[in-house]
């Protein structure tokens, strides 16, 4: 595998605060997102009510569902041209205007009494779309904001506020639609993408103007992605981080598609109790956070990358062990951990190795492929589990992690700094 050399783009730069609590712009994105992740919460949990209204079908909910994940898919490298192509300021200020517009006309229909299925399912693709165009360019802006030696710590805070907005979100949104309807619960949804649109808006971000094309001319949709794949595959670091991407978000769902069935059916976890032992994903992925700047100090990171693998292996021998919910609420903390660990210094290897005016479609391809692994991964999981005893799935898992760490190593990923 040879690295490909790519010309960087010129950044304009404006002053970088040496300190990242200190970086008004980050703390703009951050504070912004943190607002608009809360409140979405309610329309995630409004959504299904929504559908069960209107259809008291069990395959009208499960399809939404399906809906929401196809933008991943389906719009991966294009959106990341997209990012790449436009000024990303802009952009992220179109797509959260658009996602407000799509609320308030989903709250219009609701409250005449004239939504349909089909409406919501365009509605809900739409919305998804959108916000997968905001995250792509929160990813490309990243390394635009702050210098090199702070994008761990950046990521590291992303992952940290992430998981836990995911951890209260559920509650405060259940709590809020206890006192009213999901459709006034739209209107604070609503409320939080306004915050999102004005912490944006306050944004100052550097111009990147892209290297002119050999040939001299305007490059077209499609080249443009082939040179999103070119950068992707010849480029040592990113391919094998992809490769590792891949391997994990599979084996992960594989497992993951059959711990709650093994939770309630072979542990004979009460349902009300389901939840806090989830939870101690959720609480190893925070952990995990305030371990991913020092852990530079280690070695490289393709080493630590190893050693999370190797992590992840423990975490599916420690499920596979398990005979009460302790032991399967360290396994699963030991999972989370590793997961979180992993992906901020993924993120941060292909900020730092991407050149900035081709992050958009080097991270929107990675991520349409890491989507495609992870319900394959999920179907083959639940197959298995109607054949074989379900804790024998995290014994399988474990070894699948062994395996991709000696291929990992096969490939060199420890000699990635």
């Amino acid at each position: 595998m040879r690295s490909v050399s790519t010309p960087l783009a010129q950044v304009n730069s404006v002053a970088k605060p040496k300190s990242l609590w200190r970086n008004r712009q980050f703390l703009y994105l951050w504070v912004g997102s943190c607002f608009s992740g809360l409140t979405f919460h309610i329309y995630t949990l409004g959504l299904p009510l929504m559908i069960y209204d209107l259809s008291r079908s069990t395959l009208a909910m499960s399809s939404m569902a399906v809906m929401n994940m196809l933008p991943y898919v389906l719009f991966g490298m294009l959106v990341g041209v997209i990012v790449d192509r436009f000024d990303r300021k802009r952009l992220m200020l179109a797509a959260v205007a658009l996602q407000i517009a799509i609320l308030l006309l989903m709250f219009g229909l609701l409250t005449a009494g004239l939504a349909k299925i089909w409406v919501l399912y365009l509605l809900g693709f739409c919305l998804t779309t959108f916000g997968y165009v905001f995250s792509n360019s929160t990813t490309s802006i990243v390394p635009l904001l702050m210098e090199r030696e702070h994008y761990v710590s950046a990521n590291a805070t992303i992952n940290f506020w992430g998981t836990v907005i995911s951890m209260a979100g559920p509650s405060i949104a259940g709590s809020l639609l206890l006192v009213m309807n999901y459709r006034l619960g739209l209107l604070i949804t609503i409320g939080g993408f306004l915050i999102l649109f004005m912490f944006t808006s306050l944004m100052k971000l550097p111009k990147v103007e892209k290297p002119p094309s050999p040939e001299g001319r305007k490059t077209s949709i499609r080249e443009e992605m082939r040179e999103g794949w070119k950068q992707l595959l010849l480029t040592k670091e990113l391919f094998t981080i992809t490769l590792l991407v891949l391997g994990v978000n599979f084996v992960s769902s594989f497992a993951g598609a059959v711990i709650v069935f093994y939770a309630l059916d072979k542990l004979h976890l009460a349902s009300s109790s389901l939840g806090l032992v989830l939870s101690a994903s959720a609480l190893g992925s925070m952990c995990s956070t305030f371990v991913a700047k020092p852990s530079l100090k280690w070695g490289r990171r393709g080493k630590l990358l190893i050693g999370a693998i190797l992590t992840a292996a423990l975490g599916q021998s420690v499920l596979f062990l398990s005979a009460h919910w302790l032991i399967l609420a360290v396994g699963l903390f030991i999972l989370g951990a590793a997961s979180t660990f992993s992906n901020i210094h993924i993120h941060t290897i292909r900020q730092e190795v991407t050149p900035n005016h081709m992050l958009g479609r080097v991270s929107g391809t990675t991520s349409m492929l890491a989507r495609i692994a992870a319900p394959i991964g999920l179907f083959l999981g639940g197959v298995c589990g109607e054949y074989i005893e379900v804790h024998f799935i995290f014994l399988t898992a474990s070894l699948m992690f062994l395996m991709l760490a000696l291929l990992s190593m096969k490939n060199k990923l420890q000699e990635i700094s």
